[in-house]
């Protein structure tokens, strides 16, 4: 027979995790009707909104979230919904492999604005270390040379990953630039996604008050 003790204990930490102060919304990404079926990536997963949401349309999802209690929040929920072709990572994605960094909390407590990035929302008194995964190695990781789908969420860490990235190697990109990154690096970004993709759709960001979420399509 099991310790009751440890029982309650671990039911305890479970419900941590499925616990927070504000739940973040899943953005206004678009999958179109030719993509899926195939494989998607979805780098800052959060709680798995985007796999509960859009599991059926791909053969599989890889998952990437810094922060440990919303990875292991999402898979928790993506495994009592016995979702099976979502496979997840607690790693950071940023522009190099390897490097030990700090996940912050966000200020408003909303699980879904913790960064790696240091910008004045963050709780930099709140945090835990974290490895960082380049573009370049997740491919590596998940064994493929391209995906149809690549879903970008990770609160400014989206420069660093980019700007050295291949993106000939993606059918679709749905992106949330962040302001927080400045005017300049905003362009960057953007101008880097023109070299392969042309918009599809976007939501202009608003200074101050809301990212622009944007979806790109490759250049056949």
């Amino acid at each position: 027979m099991g310790d009751k003790k440890n029982d309650e204990e671990n039911i305890s930490d479970i419900n941590f995790y499925l616990n927070t102060t504000r739940d973040p919304k899943l953005g206004n990404y678009l999958v179109p009707d030719y993509v899926g079926g195939k494989v998607a990536i979805d780098l800052g997963s959060n709680l798995c909104l985007f796999e509960e949401k859009y599991h059926d349309r791909f053969d599989e999802i890889y998952f990437f979230e810094a922060s440990y209690k919303n990875y292991t929040r999402g898979t928790l929920n993506l495994m009592n919904k016995s979702i099976k072709n979502c496979v997840g990572f607690n790693l950071a994605a940023s522009g190099k492999s390897g490097k030990i960094v700090k996940i912050f909390s966000s200020k408003s407590g909303d699980s879904g604005s913790g960064s790696i990035v240091k910008v004045d929302s963050n709780n930099l008194k709140d945090y835990h270390n974290i490895l960082t995964i380049s573009f370049k190695d997740i491919l590596k990781l998940i064994n493929k040379e391209f995906i149809n789908y690549l879903k970008v969420d990770i609160e400014g860490a989206e420069y660093e990953l980019l700007k050295n990235a291949d993106l000939s190697k993606v059918e679709f990109i749905a992106i949330e630039i962040h302001n927080m990154l400045g005017e300049e690096k905003i362009q960057k970004i953007k101008d880097k996604l023109l070299k392969t993709h042309k918009v599809v759709k976007s939501i202009s960001a608003i200074p101050n008050a809301r990212n622009e979420e944007s979806c790109y399509q490759l250049i056949k």
